[in-house]
């Protein structure tokens, strides 16, 4: 069953045939929060509760193994080298599940939600903020407008987190920095050799001109006298 399936379903319900037939505007306030707030704020909470878990756990084994590596490197033995191969592939896969089940972004949505419908319970029950003009019966119907928004706009949020992140990080080209090496990520991510630019052979100095040496004039010779 999917995110948004799960969420749009109060906990403890079967499924959506097995609810009676009800009158059209037949539901009081009393019902509506017994039957709605009540089990979607625990499971909003309950799965607020798992994210947070997750991603700290996560965080929590990457820094951990990240911080070792670079330790069991300077240390003699083939365990060593065993021991930071094995802690480097956790790391990396941590990271993998990381960007493909998105736990922040859950335990942000779920926690966020879970307090918007808390907030709307009370400000409903006294009469305050957005109810406190209204009558019973508009006070409710807005009270139901706004919590079912926000369910559903948690529902998108989930949804566009789950899917297009994935999508952005596969259509992205790679990007190579124009040095010798450039790290994508944090720790525990591959190191990418990029190749050099080709250097631009100097040119060759010009050939100097070969210079001829002026020819010498001849002297005319002199005339010997007639014995």
């Amino acid at each position: 069953m999917s995110t948004s399936e799960t969420a749009a379903k109060p906990a403890g319900t079967g499924n959506w045939t097995d609810r009676s037939p009800r009158a059209f505007g037949s539901l009081t306030p009393e019902e509506y929060i017994a039957q709605r707030i009540n089990p979607i704020r625990a499971w909003y909470d309950r799965r607020a509760s798992e994210a947070k878990r997750n991603h700290q756990w996560m965080r929590a084994c990457t820094v951990v193994g990240g911080a070792l590596v670079p330790v069991l490197t300077n240390v003699d033995g083939s365990w060593a080298k065993t021991l930071t191969t094995g802690i480097s592939l956790l790391v990396l896969v941590l990271l993998s599940l990381e960007s493909v089940f998105h736990y922040r972004e859950q335990w942000k949505n779920y926690r966020s939600t879970e307090q918007t419908l808390e907030k709307e319970y009370f400000n409903f029950v006294a009469a305050e903020g957005a109810y406190r003009t209204l009558d019973a019966k508009k006070a409710f119907l807005e009270f139901v407008d706004r919590v079912e928004g926000a369910i559903a706009s948690e529902n998108s949020s989930t949804l566009n987190v789950m899917t297009t992140v994935n999508e952005q990080k596969t259509d992205k080209p790679p990007q190579v920095s124009q040095g010798d090496v450039s790290v994508t990520g944090g720790v525990g991510t591959t190191v990418v050799m990029a190749a050099s630019a080709p250097q631009a052979e100097e040119p060759a100095p010009a050939p100097t001109p070969a210079v001829t040496p002026a020819a010498t004039p001849e002297l005319p010779k002199p005339e010997t006298p007639d014995k």
